[in-house]
């Protein structure tokens, strides 16, 4: 007898997208456009600039992609300016491993003046770069911003639990050293003590592994890198990885042509004639849609990429889920999560095993630290709409608060589909609009 697949439709024309999937397991929670971007990005993308060639013509298409200067996305252009910071982020385990080998432990003091000396360098170069670099297109500097963080906070990381981390080992009782953050510290104390056995060689090809892995905290990269237990790694995705390097790269390149084209052909006219404010509201489902290339690129593409490279068997950071969120609170989990991680681990965890400090004044500090970034970064980014953004975010806010109360009716087609996507596709209308106009025509 043949077993007949079950077949699922799922429209979505606020997003542009429609989807019809054949579905082995009703039961898998991994959303439709999850699994369909996942496995036919390539065959989508190329598709999309098929049909964007046919429309726009081949003339101006091609003229499009000679003007590199104008490029909405440039790694090239920031390769020197990413190596300095990569470059001087070495002293970090540099220092590390003479404090280890003249077991200068006493002098703590010393090498955090040293973290301290090289963190504020970085954070010195990228602000004048960020200062000086404003006339680049929101692409590029975007996503030198992403590295940047992605060095600071991870230089952090591998500081802290490199040299503090073992401590964390003394006093535990026996039944707590099973878990992940025993077995964690043991491998520090084991690592750091063994200097005479090992080279700084070591120490730096165990930094430049972390930095180039797609995590934020040391902790999950040594979870996932050492495998200690499949078990234990409850995060990691079993979505299969089918992708190769050669279809990845081309499905990049041809992502950053589409954003690059969709932007000065589209998006730039709209901006020129109607204003910022009027083209959010009359043009925001196709401005929201480009935002999502942008995060399918970052967060999936080359996520992807690095983790087939470097063999950093997780996909739970880049899964895409995110993008195809059907609720507010769904979307804010998903949302930074490496982030979400990094203050978990090193604000919040760090404060009560390190600072001792009481769990809810640890939570009162990440919640500080968290919002003032957050903050920061809304003042000076979306400044020109800051009254309708937070119209916006309260809005969020009101939707997290009902979807808590009403989860029944919250997983109606109506409130998945409808509601929940006008409500994102708006916001992310907002936010990507905004940084285009502070970038470019702002400077005008």
């Amino acid at each position: 007898m043949v077993k007949h697949k079950k077949i699922v439709y799922k429209i979505n024309l606020l997003n542009g997208r429609f989807i019809c999937e054949s579905i082995e397991n009703s039961n898998d929670d991994e959303p439709l456009i999850s699994k369909f971007l996942f496995t036919n990005h390539n065959k989508f993308i190329i598709f999309i600039n098929l049909l964007i060639i046919l429309y726009g013509g081949i003339d101006c298409y091609f003229k499009t992609l000679i003007s590199l200067k104008s490029l909405f996305i440039n790694p090239i252009y920031i390769i020197g300016d990413i190596f300095v910071l990569f470059l001087v982020s070495f002293f970090i385990p540099f220092f590390t491993f003479l404090n280890h080998i003249n077991e200068n432990n006493g002098k703590k003091v010393l090498l955090g003046l040293v973290y301290i000396i090289v963190q504020s360098f970085q954070l010195f170069y990228f602000s004048f770069y960020f200062i000086m670099g404003i006339e680049n297109y929101i692409g590029t500097v975007a996503f030198s911003f992403i590295i940047f963080i992605s060095i600071l906070l991870k230089s952090h990381s591998f500081f802290v639990s490199t040299n503090f981390e073992d401590q964390s080992t003394l006093g535990l009782k026996e039944d707590r050293k099973s878990n992940i953050s025993y077995l964690f510290s043991s491998f520090i104390l084991e690592f750091n003590n063994s200097f005479q056995e090992i080279s700084i060689y070591e120490y730096f090809k165990e930094f430049f592994l972390f930095i180039i892995s797609p995590t934020l905290t040391y902790e999950h990269y040594f979870i996932v890198k050492k495998s200690i237990s499949s078990k234990i790694l409850s995060t990691t995705s079993n979505t299969k990885n089918n992708d190769n390097l050669i279809s990845l790269i081309v499905s990049a390149i041809l992502l950053i042509i589409l954003i690059h084209f969709i932007n000065l052909n589209l998006i730039y006219p709209l901006l020129i004639k109607y204003g910022i404010l009027k083209s959010i509201i009359v043009f925001s489902i196709p401005i929201g849609f480009t935002q999502y290339f942008y995060y399918y690129l970052v967060f999936v593409i080359i996520g992807r990429f690095f983790n087939k490279v470097f063999h950093f068997n997780d996909d739970s950071l880049v899964s895409g889920k995110f993008i195809s969120s059907n609720s507010i609170t769904e979307r804010y989990n998903l949302f930074a999560l490496p982030i979400s991680q990094w203050i978990k681990k090193h604000c919040y965890s760090d404060s009560i095993n390190y600072l001792k400090i009481k769990r809810m004044n640890s939570l009162i500090i990440s919640f500080i630290f968290s919002i003032l970034i957050h903050e920061l970064i809304m003042l000076v980014l979306f400044k020109k709409t800051m009254f309708l953004f937070t119209y916006v975010m309260s809005f969020n806010f009101i939707l997290l608060v009902f979807e808590s109360k009403f989860k029944k009716l919250c997983k109606s087609f109506l409130y998945r589909y409808m509601i929940v996507q006008i409500i994102i596709h708006f916001s992310t209308s907002i936010i990507y609009i905004t940084q285009i106009y502070f970038f470019t025509l702002n400077k005008n």
